[in-house]
């Protein structure tokens, strides 16, 4: 069965993944019961899709993080459990701020990394104008 989340093009192969993975898609039922693994064969890679009374919808691509393809295994369902901040929250009030947090740290954090890069930036500008400098006779 094909399937088209709401908003995409591509079209999703459902059954291929209960049938080359049976045991992951059952974790995966198990775990939430509306989401689903469906094959993209224009990218070549699973997704992660989620059913709702709209349709289904796209929620990522699995795949290795320097994008390469990933096979579906249990694996798949322990990074699951680190980014669900829905699952375990007893409202959604409690889930926006999990996201709100997630998102302020990941900023913060993207902050830090930005400066450093100037820090280092602005170091090497300055080593390299001082040697030029000097072999300028300045």
């Amino acid at each position: 069965m094909k399937i088209r989340p709401v908003g995409r093009g591509n079209e999703y192969d459902i059954f291929r993944a209960e049938n080359q993975a049976p045991s992951v898609m059952a974790a995966l039922r198990a775990y939430d019961p509306q989401l689903l693994v469906g094959w993209d064969s224009s990218a070549c890679r699973w997704s992660l899709l989620r059913v709702s009374r709209g349709g289904y919808h796209f929620i990522g691509v699995i795949e290795t993080p320097d994008h390469r393809y990933r096979p579906l295994d249990m694996s798949i369902l322990e990074d699951l459990s680190k980014w669900d901040l829905w699952k375990g929250a007893k409202d959604a009030n409690e889930a926006m701020d999990r996201i709100e947090q997630e998102e302020e740290a990941h900023e913060a954090m993207q902050e830090r990394e930005f400066r450093d890069d100037i820090r280092h930036a602005t170091r090497d500008n300055h080593r390299t104008l001082r040697r030029l400098t000097g072999l300028l006779g300045l």
